[in-house]
């Protein structure tokens, strides 16, 4: 629908423009080996999450995803209600390295 349509463009610009503030200019490479948008099942992207930087890279992709994140991540300002309007997925950790 177009609420879930304009969170996920808000989202997007928001962490497009915070990388090109913060970081700088960003290239990717070797986007014609991506699958289209409309491949199904949908592919699985994969952020090696060396620094925070991967968080706001990966939109640098054009491609619609879903993160995988701990539930506790909607408790930060801003950040909370963008993964919530987005409809992202939300674990509860457990057991020894929930910490993590």
């Amino acid at each position: 629908d177009i609420e879930y349509e304009g969170n996920q463009w808000v989202e997007a610009t928001v962490a497009r423009i915070c990388v090109t503030l913060f970081v700088g200019p960003v290239r990717v490479d070797g986007t014609e080996h991506l699958p289209p948008n409309d491949k199904n099942p949908a592919p699985v992207y994969v952020a090696n999450h060396e620094s925070q930087i991967d968080v706001g890279v990966v939109y640098y992709l054009g491609r619609r995803f879903k993160w995988i994140a701990k539930q506790s991540v909607l408790y930060l300002p801003g950040v909370g209600q963008i993964v919530w309007l987005s409809g992202h997925v939300l674990i509860q950790r457990q057991g020894r390295n929930k910490q993590s």
